[in-house]
């Protein structure tokens, strides 16, 4: 998560995960860091990456095959783009809610 720090998020579905935002803000300190966060619509994900309005994407969703073949499909394969997932720990994501989990 260090390396998120000073970077512009791009938050898929922005307003429902305006609570995730806040506890990761909070867990990592990264309102400190000049972190910021930017709320998209899936159809604005490709622009916004590749305009680099967004260095990274956070999303929300079940962490199954259909759901991560989803995304997968999302992104161009590209040898200069690599599609990685960051752990989020426990701790920030029960703070909001115990519907979440990482």
């Amino acid at each position: 998560m260090d390396g998120l720090k000073g970077k512009t998020i791009g938050v898929v579905g922005g307003e429902a995960n305006h609570k995730v935002v806040d506890a990761l803000t909070r867990e990592y300190g990264l309102d400190t860091a000049q972190t910021h966060f930017k709320d998209l619509a899936i159809a604005d994900i490709p622009q916004a990456l590749k305009s680099k309005q967004v260095s990274v994407l956070l999303g929300v969703m079940p962490l199954t095959d259909k759901y991560l073949m989803m995304l997968r499909n999302l992104f161009p394969r590209t040898g200069k783009q690599k599609l990685a997932l960051i752990p989020i720990e426990s701790a920030a994501i029960a703070a909001v809610t115990k519907y979440y989990q990482s």
